[in-house]
């Protein structure tokens, strides 16, 4: 009885590591990670709550980002060339993907986005300073379908 209880304590602790593992989602367009709602971004408040963004969410995401992405440069006085994604580029970023709620309990999907593989990307999110429009984040109300936020890194 006594090892019964044990397997079950080593059980119970160890899922949340097992199912944290982000779910690798590509297409002919792109190719990212999904993670788990257990995973804690740095920038999160301690009482926001997360989601396990859906394969079905991402994918609608992706259908639509490019455009969504330009249409948010220009309704935002953003400069093309130098304060938005490269559209020409847009497939060869690689995309983490991230869900949390909003105060109206919408669900947000956090994008991260970066033309080169960073080491344990697929795994941890990747924090980069500089890089310019090789590197971008933006959050996607799922909603209502539109882009919320979009950041562009600085250039050093």
């Amino acid at each position: 009885m006594k090892s019964f209880f044990l397997i079950v304590l080593l059980i119970s602790w160890l899922t949340p590591y097992i199912s944290s593992q982000p779910s690798p989602i590509k297409s002919d367009n792109f190719e990212g990670v999904i993670f788990d709602a257990s995973y804690r971004l740095p920038f999160y408040k301690k009482r926001t709550k997360t989601f396990t963004p859906t394969k079905k969410e991402v994918l609608q995401l992706e259908e639509n980002l490019k455009p969504l992405v330009e249409e948010f440069c220009l309704n935002n006085n953003l400069h093309l060339k130098f304060e938005c994604p490269q559209l020409e580029v847009f497939k060869e970023y690689y995309r983490q993907y991230f869900g949390y709620y909003n105060k109206q309990g919408e669900r947000i999907i956090y994008i991260n986005c970066f033309l080169q593989p960073v080491e344990d990307w697929e795994t941890h999110y990747i924090q980069i300073h500089d890089g310019g429009t090789s590197v971008w984040q933006a959050h996607y109300n799922c909603n209502t379908k539109r882009l919320i936020n979009l950041s562009v890194n600085g250039k050093a």
